[in-house]
């Protein structure tokens, strides 16, 4: 008799533990839905080379940079990644050879 006793005491107190959770987690959300009202921060922001909104947040102070590429057969292997650059130029550098 006594273990039915503990047995259904102990049930009761699961029980009233669950059920006091949930008061809880009511909580929490009511919490969460005033943190969602904060303004986010955008994912793009405009490229200031192009104007085209694809630049990245986190990357909008760093500076950009130049590089030159020879435009010529034997130099055409390290050519890999034009495809990725904002601008690319081809200038005359002397006697008819250009540069990217």
């Amino acid at each position: 008799m006594f273990k039915k006793c503990l047995v259904f005491i102990l049930c009761l107190l699961l029980v009233a533990a669950v059920g006091c959770s949930d008061d809880k987690k009511l909580e929490v959300d009511k919490d969460t839905s005033s943190i969602a009202s904060v303004p986010q921060t955008p994912k793009y922001v405009v490229n200031p080379l192009t104007g085209i909104e694809n630049l990245e947040y986190e990357k909008r102070d760093l500076r950009p940079f130049a590089v030159t590429v020879n435009n010529i057969k034997v130099a055409q292997p390290v050519q890999t990644g034009l495809k990725d650059a904002d601008i690319v130029y081809e200038t005359e550098v002397e006697g008819g050879i250009t540069r990217l």
